[in-house]
């Protein structure tokens, strides 16, 4: 729920759906990973919220196979920009 929020750029929901995870995925079994990336991106959204001009990544949900960060569309396209 977390990435689909980022997707549409809902900042406040997307946090709740993260920190929510983060919280359901402690101490099950290969769940490290997920749980860092769920507080990983808590941070970066809290710093997105900060500074809505910051160009900041997320990390994907565990579904996608593309290990590069996410960048929303709107950071994207002003990055392209020069903005």
């Amino acid at each position: 729920m977390g990435y689909g929020y980022l997707r549409r750029g809902d900042y406040d929901n997307a946090y709740g759906a993260y920190e929510a995870a983060a919280e359901k995925y402690i101490g099950v079994v290969y769940a490290n990973t997920i749980v860092e990336w769920c507080k990983d991106n808590m941070v970066r959204i809290k710093q997105k919220q900060e500074n809505t001009d910051t160009v900041i990544g997320f990390h994907r949900h565990d579904l996608d196979f593309d290990d590069t960060l996410f960048y929303p569309p709107i950071q994207a396209s002003s990055n392209v920009c020069g903005s």
